[in-house]
């Protein structure tokens, strides 16, 4: 009886290490993964393709071997997805499809972990094809932030592209009212030469006088 026992410690003694050892595997693969992400930016210095695809590996392993935290892990590789279909592949190309598809999924699973956060919905609306999904998506982001001012920028610059002007200046125009400084002069901008092409002279000098008072109450 005392041999089984102590028999029966060591397996359990030997099963917990291995636990604490996978959990050190897993965790090793999400940090170097995580890093070389990172240091593999579209902007980074020394940035390339096969670094991003190696922290990408290493970040799918580290969730198929238990990762606990997947939200973060499934973040990471929104962005590396991102950067390599938008940066390292051509639009077409059998590369681009392979890095569009993961993409997507990645951003499935990032929906079905945070569905009420806007921020997944507008980045999933912007990998999407067709203007009726990418709004759809969008009106879902600002439905959980009704004050998302790219979200409705977005939206409106769609409905001009498919030729729904009216509901598209609404829409650019709720993004005035909602947007940080920066937002605000590059949506005002780009409203106001739209207006200007549309031969709406004055509206898109009402709008421009809104904004410089705008600014100079902000100074």
């Amino acid at each position: 009886m005392r041999y089984y026992l102590f028999v029966l410690a060591i397996l359990s003694m030997s099963g917990f290490t291995a636990i604490i050892v996978y959990s050190q595997e897993n965790e090793y693969y999400f940090v170097r993964g995580k890093k070389l992400i990172e240091s593999n930016c579209a902007d980074c210095s020394g940035a390339s393709k096969q670094g991003l695809n190696e922290g990408v590996a290493l970040v799918n392993k580290a969730i198929d071997t238990g990762y606990k935290d997947t939200l973060s892990a499934y973040k990471l590789l929104a962005d590396a997805y991102n950067t390599l279909t938008i940066v390292y592949s051509e639009t077409g190309s059998s590369e681009h499809k392979r890095y569009s598809d993961a993409r997507r999924f990645v951003y499935h699973r990032l929906l079905k972990l945070e569905p009420k956060n806007a921020q997944v919905w507008y980045e999933y609306a912007m990998t999407l094809t067709t203007t009726a999904e990418q709004i759809e998506n969008l009106n879902i982001a600002i439905k959980i932030e009704p004050k998302y001012a790219d979200a409705h920028y977005a939206v409106g610059m769609l409905l001009i592209d498919s030729g729904k002007l009216e509901e598209g200046i609404v829409e650019i125009e709720s993004s005035l009212r909602y947007g940080d400084h920066n937002q605000v002069e590059k949506f005002a901008n780009r409203l106001i030469d739209i207006l200007y092409r549309l031969g709406r002279s004055e509206h898109a000098e009402r709008i421009r006088i809104e904004i410089n008072k705008r600014k100079s109450n902000n100074r």
